[in-house]
């Protein structure tokens, strides 16, 4: 029962990669700019409170700091930029005692359940004219559609890959293939009345292909004019004037369009994505825990079925 879908899905990914898709105007950068994210992110700590706001100027977003997922993903992506505030986002984050979410913690390569639920929102306080959250899941509500959603289905694979689990993860890229309609990824959450999509998606995406590529896999080579794609429409999407990711975008005639805010959600995961050592990281524990794949299972299913057979013959021949 599997492996029934998987056919669907991969013509669904070969079709998906084989529409066109118009350069952005100026083609912009081959990556987003690091330089201009470390100077974006650093841009949004709020030194009374050690941590980083959400957004710039969208509001309440403007006015909240979350530790997840916000703080915990910039604190590991200034570390790989190399600024010392990483060290002091950390420290305020050590004072809190909600910080994972069992969602996106799996991009600094900390294992997650791979079950989602709703989210939720948790008010933890204020400091100053901020207030603090904490973005989570709601465990008395499951999501049985998650495989609808693109960055859970990077959430699943990336954490199926820390478990040394490469199989899982190749069905789930292959599934996030499927979603991607030459310019955006077109999942349950796409705003279909004002064709808005989400560019942190396409930063989950290229880490991904980067963590698979660590593990051996074959299959991202087959793609790499998608994340070629990734790359290129997040240097368009990067702000000149603050140096982060535009949250939004959508296509007008075969042209990109920034929508609203840069926000540290999207940046953080940027980086982590194209400037960190965790896609690596997580795929490289692909060769150090070794599973049971499902054909192996069967496999050696059947060689202990032969086995148990071949032992009660045996003993029924025995003599009394």
């Amino acid at each position: 029962m599997r492996y029934s879908w998987m056919p669907i899905v991969i013509v669904a990914a070969m079709l998906a990669a084989m529409l066109p898709m118009a350069a952005p105007t100026g083609m912009c950068g081959g990556r987003p700019d690091a330089g201009g994210l470390k100077r974006f992110l650093e841009s949004q700590y709020v030194g009374e409170a050690g941590l980083l706001r959400a957004s710039v100027t969208s509001r309440p977003d403007n006015t909240t700091i979350y530790l997840a997922n916000d703080n915990i993903l910039a604190a590991r992506a200034l570390e790989a930029l190399g600024s010392p505030k990483a060290r002091m986002v950390l420290e305020a984050l050590s004072r809190y005692n909600l910080t994972w979410n069992n969602k996106t913690d799996i991009l600094v390569a900390h294992s997650i359940t791979g079950k989602f639920y709703a989210n939720r929102t948790v008010t933890l306080g204020h400091v100053g004219p901020y207030t603090v959250k904490w973005d989570g899941m709601n465990p008395s509500k499951p999501m049985r559609d998650w495989r609808l959603y693109a960055d859970l289905l990077v959430y699943h694979a990336l954490n199926s890959l820390l478990h040394g689990d490469k199989y899982t993860a190749e069905e789930d890229y292959i599934a996030l293939i499927s979603m991607w309609d030459g310019w955006g990824f077109h999942d349950n959450s796409f705003n279909q009345n004002e064709s808005l999509y989400d560019s942190y998606k396409l930063a989950l995406a290229y880490y991904l292909h980067r963590a698979l590529k660590a593990a051996g896999s074959s299959v991202p080579r087959s793609h790499e004019d998608l994340a070629e794609q990734w790359s290129r429409l997040l240097a368009c999407l990067q702000d000149e004037e603050t140096g982060g990711i535009i949250a939004r975008y959508t296509a007008e005639n075969g042209r990109l369009k920034p929508v609203g805010d840069a926000n540290t959600e999207t940046a953080s995961m940027t980086v982590l994505a194209f400037y960190s050592k965790y896609p690596e990281i997580i795929g490289s524990k692909h060769n150090t825990h070794p599973i049971l794949t499902p054909r192996l299972a069967v496999l050696a299913a059947t060689l202990l079925s032969a086995t148990l057979i071949y032992a009660a013959l045996r003993k029924r021949r025995e003599p009394m």
